[in-house]
């Protein structure tokens, strides 16, 4: 802290604990805290203690300065749109790396780990991937590719080499799946049993009020001809408001419910002619400002009103493009 007034017996404690080579920031106090307090001795302590006897002690306005000069490097060094926490278990340590940001970006990560191999653990999926990286300085950097609003864990554990890169991944779009979709709508939500979409389009862009103001699930149905594939197979479903489930030929494939919208259709995929089912979920206010048009019997009951009639709905359904893509 930086206080102009200090008592000798508050001095000569950070006397003792500079000696015992505790690093100290702040100020050099001015004046003797109390009128009982030896000014002789007051002076003295502070030149001893500020005077350049002590290399620990620096005068610092800031706990960052402090650990700089101690030569103190962070646990893990991060750029200012990144958030983590550490948790160091038995056999392993554990970091949890969170970028809240809307950009796809690659990030170097140094942590302040070294000869345990570190590995990349993704939440939302379960999927642990090898990661790439190389030791400087006595850390462990590691490459971190990441999508929007993304989080990770950056796992150590077991013996690690020096280094590792991992060659760079490609993904090759095989087809496109096209319209026209067949929609089947959630029943008692005020949307007819099914549509057609000749294209992939927002609910919200119908000129029919059943599917204009629709909110609940809705699974859209399709095939496509898949050519014969060697690596993992996502199907990218473009844009979702706002959770879709994918199933090719009746295999439940997952969900996707933040971008990138894909899920590894590998194992449900087959040579040839294939199946496809996206049901999509997405959230209430269009069904509710629906319910407020002139003349509309209501779809849902609330115990309060809280949009209008001149709201702005929101976009809903599969925006798409669909594709299907190969990993490399």
């Amino acid at each position: 802290r930086n206080v102009d007034y200090m008592s000798v017996p508050v001095l000569r404690q950070i006397a003792a604990l500079a000696g015992a080579g505790v690093w100290i920031g702040g100020a050099k106090p001015k004046h003797p805290a109390s009128l009982s307090d030896d000014p002789a001795e007051f002076a003295r302590l502070v030149a001893e203690i500020w005077g350049g006897k002590y290399r620990n002690v620096v005068e610092a306005s800031s706990l960052d300065e402090v650990i700089k000069a101690a030569g103190i490097l962070p646990d893990a060094a991060i750029s200012d749109d990144l958030r983590f926490l550490h948790r160091t278990l038995p056999s392993a340590e554990v970091y949890w790396v969170n970028k809240p940001s809307n950009e796809y970006a690659t990030v170097s990560v140094s942590f302040r780990v070294t000869g345990l191999k570190p590995q990349v653990w993704h939440p939302d999926t379960g999927v642990i991937e090898e990661a790439s990286y190389h030791v400087r300085d006595g850390r462990t950097v590691v490459d971190l590719p990441m999508v929007p609003d993304d989080a990770v864990f950056v796992v150590f554990a077991g013996l690690g080499a020096g280094a590792q890169t991992l060659p760079v991944k490609t993904e090759q779009t095989l087809l496109t799946v096209s319209g026209p979709w067949e929609v089947r709508f959630q029943e008692r939500r005020g949307a007819p049993a099914s549509a057609t979409f000749d294209k992939l389009q927002s609910y919200t862009e119908f000129a029919e009020p059943g599917i204009k103001y629709f909110s609940g699930v809705a699974s859209y149905h399709n095939s496509f001809t898949a050519p014969k594939v060697s690596g993992p197979v996502f199907l990218n479903l473009g844009n979702v408001q706002n959770l879709a489930e994918v199933y090719v030929n009746g295999t439940y494939c997952g969900t996707a419910w933040k971008e990138p919208y894909r899920v590894d259709v590998s194992g449900a995929l087959r040579e040839g002619e294939n199946r496809l089912e996206i049901r999509v979920a997405n959230t209430w206010p269009n069904r509710l400002i629906g319910d407020q048009q002139p003349g509309v019997t209501p779809v849902t009951y609330t115990d309060s009103r809280p949009y209008r009639a001149s709201d702005a709905l929101r976009a809903g359904g599969l925006l798409g493009p669909v594709s299907l893509r190969e990993l490399k």
